[in-house]
């Protein structure tokens, strides 16, 4: 689920969730372990360089994976997660205060401004 989250934050999409049930065998026909048919790598071998990360499937991301912790280590970790969450919100809301700017670059200039 994680990796389907980043993937799709990588490559501007949004994750739906509905990719967990099957993201092993999904993961595997992407070329997500870093080997496909179309030439190993990430999208075939294609390099991100230059390409900016889209903020709003970023953050789904994080979410994604705070639930896969917080799922997976129960009680250990909930202190971390609660914390992250509200770190998230503060995220979201300084996100929003800024014009929910589309590219992390746009993001970060946005606030150092």
């Amino acid at each position: 689920a994680v990796t389907q989250a980043w993937r799709a934050a990588l490559d501007g999409g949004v994750y739906s969730g509905s990719e967990h049930a099957n993201g092993n065998a999904k993961a595997s026909a992407n070329g997500v372990n870093g080997s496909s048919a179309n030439g190993g790598g990430v999208n075939g071998g294609e390099s991100r360089a230059g390409k900016g990360l889209q903020v709003s499937p970023m953050l789904e991301a994080f979410g994604v994976q705070l639930r896969v912790a917080d799922d997976a280590f129960g009680p250990m970790m909930q202190p971390v997660v609660r914390n992250e969450e509200s770190n998230m919100k503060k995220v979201n809301s300084a996100w929003a205060a800024l014009g929910s700017p589309v590219m992390l670059k746009q993001f970060l200039e946005a606030e150092k401004a």
